[in-house]
């Protein structure tokens, strides 16, 4: 613990200084815990963020991304595809089962009761996406169609009537009453009874690998076409991809909304931002890996003052939703820390920092490498 009147003198000391020639760009960092797994889902509860991974069950950040913490306690499977929550309940979609949490992730239950699991076929049955709307939960699974649970997943009805092809549901998103499923093969389809009856969206065709919903618009993220938009509840569709990586077989298979703001990751690398409804894209990916190997980058979500990327194989990223001109929800400072990040480390000497705190107190100084490891204090 250092008194708030040594902190220039130490930070001097300690770290090193940049030289004039460096500028610092905002940019994407890691958050530490998770550098090599691969994130399927992102959600928030509250301050807490949930990460699912592709072979190491739920990770939990009670921290802004500081540290996670593996959150498996009842979670037989290591592969967990989809997260959503509901009031007090969390729930993660395997390949095996639906689970349900009612205590942060600290002990998980199997809910799968009413929808079948194929055996000996690792990929059918898996549960891929998740929607809460009007006291249902509904899930789509990859080879067993739609479901929905009126009790909170402790049982399930199928609900493929009108789905020309129900096995395959990738994607699932509310636009006020109106249910959208995004398939494997047949495009998109448009319930609004709840998933009771569905028809055909006019975009029939191809696969539907995320959604996304902005006032009334609706956002499809595709396989092979990029990105396409409906404004006027699925009937119609236009391509949206000025801007986005060239390429005539374009995956897109994250979307988020954040304030009026909508993102998008497409698996020829980085992250995307449009301002204008997706008339236009520029990358926002700096700071990202480059390694073609880690091209892809998967879920996206906003938690208090970030955003955060989940990738293939390098864990969650952050960044300041300042970067993009979006206000976060005010944080009371008597029980959030100050926390100051620079990465990489450009200094080559010293530095002296300066900050201002609400309260006269202590201040702590934390020192890692690059792996996330504390080397001074």
């Amino acid at each position: 613990m250092f008194p708030k009147r040594l902190l220039a003198l130490t930070l001097f000391t300690a770290l090193t200084v940049m030289p004039p020639c460096v500028v610092l760009r905002a940019q994407w960092v890691p958050t530490n815990g998770l550098h090599r797994e691969g994130i399927r889902a992102l959600v928030v509860s509250g301050s807490n963020l949930f990460a699912a991974t592709q072979d190491s069950g739920v990770f939990l950040s009670t921290n802004n991304g500081l540290s996670w913490i593996p959150v498996n306690n009842g979670l037989t499977s290591s592969d967990v595809y989809a997260l959503a929550v509901s009031g007090t309940y969390l729930f993660a979609g395997t390949d095996s089962a639906v689970y349900r949490s009612t205590n942060n992730g600290t002990s998980w239950t199997p809910i799968r009761n009413g929808i079948p699991i194929y055996s000996g076929q690792v990929a059918y049955g898996q549960v891929d996406a998740f929607a809460v709307s009007g006291g249902y939960l509904f899930a789509g699974t990859f080879g067993n169609g739609a479901f929905r649970s009126s009790d909170n997943g402790t049982s399930w009805t199928p609900i493929d009537s009108g789905l020309d092809n129900p096995e395959y549901v990738l994607s699932l998103v509310f636009s006020g009453t109106n249910l959208f499923a995004g398939t494997n093969a047949d495009g998109m389809f448009l319930s609004t009874d709840s998933g009771a009856t569905w028809t055909a969206s006019g975009l029939a065709f191809g696969v539907v690998l995320a959604l996304a919903v902005m006032g009334p618009n609706v956002f499809a993220g595709t396989a092979f076409n990029g990105v396409s938009l409906s404004t006027d509840s699925g009937a119609d569709w236009i391509s949206v991809n000025t801007g986005l990586p060239d390429s005539t077989q374009l995956d897109v298979a994250s979307l988020a909304v954040i304030d009026t703001d909508i993102f998008a990751m497409p698996d020829a690398g980085g992250v995307f931002l449009s301002t204008d409804n997706g008339a236009s894209w520029t990358s926002a990916s700096y700071g990202l890996p480059s390694d073609p190997y880690y091209k892809y980058v998967g879920p996206i979500v906003e938690c208090g003052a970030y955003l955060y990327a989940g990738t293939t194989d390098t864990g969650v990223w952050r960044r300041p939703l300042s970067d993009f001109g979006i206000s976060s929800v005010a944080q009371t400072p008597a029980t959030i820390p100050l926390q100051i990040h620079i990465y990489p480390n450009p200094f080559s000497q010293a530095t002296q920092i300066t900050f201002a705190s609400q309260a006269a107190g202590y201040a702590e100084v934390s020192i890692v490498n690059m792996l996330g490891v504390e080397v001074a204090r």
